[in-house]
């Protein structure tokens, strides 16, 4: 598990038996001090993920982001 920042949380999960890696925010539960996650966030199967990863230096150059 990777945190972007306090509120963003990168993972591999498994659901039915599959594997993907979820990006989602995330909160802390003002009563149990949890962190919990949200609904805001967006699963990748692993070949989406991947395909995902080779495209990032072009997907950051079309955002103009440097």
């Amino acid at each position: 598990m990777v945190f972007i920042d306090e509120n963003i949380k990168i993972e591999k999960t498994k659901y039915n038996n599959e594997d993907y890696i979820s990006i989602r925010k995330w909160y802390k539960d003002r009563e149990t001090g949890e962190l919990k996650p949200t609904k805001s966030g967006i699963n990748f199967s692993m070949e989406a993920w991947k395909e995902f990863v080779e495209s990032f230096d072009e997907i950051v150059e079309d955002m103009e982001m440097s």
